[in-house]
């Protein structure tokens, strides 16, 4: 994430629309004083010698792991993007008091004040971290965190006390404090990084002729390779283009486009995977995420800055598909979010922000939070064409399709 997070739902492990339901930038949080990135620098892991091997789960690329605070479990989101934060509810509930106010800017441009606290006590798999720094959020303003049943971020500011293993086909992290004990291989890419005041690792990219500096290195995105349209010229490459409602800040949404094209990826004046699916938006935020990243066995060692990436011998690609749009929730309704031009929606000239009222046979009978999500695992594990009815009179039938290919 950027201190962001860059999500696409989906609980599915082998199926993704290539075109996400819904694409988040919720922390585009840019804090507004040193005085709140100094409190990061805080935090230590109370066990001496460990080793540990965690199942996680998948929702659409990222990871979402188990904690326990106080002998209670908690799941949070695995992401190099973003620092600890922590749901409102959460912290009322530990009787979290604030140690800092500091002004935030969303990825949408809004601004808010938010709270920082202090976790002293946080455990994954019984390895305790203290002291260390969390900013306070409301999860419940963000429908998507509802559907991804997220309590918290585990950041950046945590996992730089320990060696870090992500495994993306057994969903397994490893971690530790003997680097030895990952047992790197001596062919793995090495990728260099620096270190925010967050201490997100950010590294230098390549795509195609163009090079990049400080893209964040973001395990909290379910997304690609994302960059800023007007660096390239890209009118030629573009495959698929749509527009709509694609991410979501922690104060509101913006309307936005979003254009795909295929560029070969360098890192570290090493080819990468070609070629590579990127997406392109009218933000100068660079974000490697996880349906990128995934084909590789990822290590992080924050103590020399550095990242190794081992490809995955036989990885294949997740079947991709879309019905042409995402839905969104709202206002208390289910909405057309974003359409793909040329999608039997865009043909039938369907506005972004008309009203869902059944999708097949499944209509809720008032729009809540839990049908939005309940609409979205209906559009993921659908196959087949579906029925859309629309609250402007329309009734589309639409098809599965895969508006680009790799």
């Amino acid at each position: 994430m950027f201190l962001t997070i860059e999500h696409a739902l989906n609980c599915q492990s082998m199926k993704r629309p290539l075109f996400h339901l819904i694409s988040l930038s919720l922390f585009g949080l840019l804090i507004s004083c040193s005085s709140g990135s100094n409190l990061f620098k805080t935090g230590n892991v109370t066990n001496e010698l460990f080793y540990k091997e965690i199942p996680v789960r998948e929702a659409n690329d990222v990871r979402i792991l188990e904690v326990d605070i106080n002998g209670k479990s908690y799941s949070f989101l695995f992401d190099t993007g973003a620092p600890n934060v922590i749901d409102q509810s959460l912290a009322k509930e530990l009787g979290l008091e604030s140690i800092h106010n500091s002004k935030v800017n969303d990825s949408q441009g809004n601004t808010n004040k938010l709270d920082f606290v202090r976790l002293d006590g946080i455990s994954i798999a019984g390895i305790e971290f203290e002291s260390t720094t969390a900013i306070v959020a409301d999860f419940s303003a963000v429908p998507e965190f509802g559907c991804l049943g997220m309590d918290g971020i585990i950041g950046a500011n945590l996992m730089r006390h320990c060696y870090w293993k992500i495994d993306p086909v057994a969903n397994v992290i490893t971690f530790t404090n003997q680097l030895d004990s990952l047992s790197i291989p001596q062919d793995a890419l090495k990728i260099p990084f620096r270190q925010k005041g967050t201490y997100t690792p950010m590294v230098d990219v390549q795509v195609g002729e163009l090079k990049i500096s400080n893209a964040t290195f973001d395990t909290g995105s379910g997304g690609t390779i994302s960059l800023y349209k007007s660096w390239l010229d890209t009118d030629s490459m573009v495959i698929v283009a749509s527009y709509g409602y694609h991410s979501a800040g922690l104060y509101g949404r913006n309307k936005d486009s979003l254009w795909y094209a295929q560029l070969p990826i360098t890192m570290d004046s090493s080819v990468l995977y070609l070629p590579t699916l990127v997406r392109l938006r009218d933000s100068k935020q660079v974000l490697l995420g996880m349906e990128y990243l995934e084909r590789y066995d990822i290590y992080l060692n924050w103590d020399q800055s550095e990242i190794s990436l081992v490809p995955i011998e036989g990885f294949e690609a997740k079947k991709k598909g879309s019905y042409g749009f995402s839905p969104a929730y709202m206002d208390g309704k289910l909405i057309i979010g974003s359409i793909i031009v040329g999608s039997d929606l865009h043909k039938a000239g369907v506005e972004v922000g008309t009203e869902i009222l059944a999708i097949d046979r499944w209509a809720p009978d008032s729009a809540e939070i839990s049908d939005y999500c309940h609409a979205l695992d209906l559009l993921l594990d659908a196959e087949d064409d579906i029925k859309l009815v629309l609250k402007d009179g329309n009734s589309i039938t639409l098809e599965r399709r895969a508006y680009f290919k790799d």
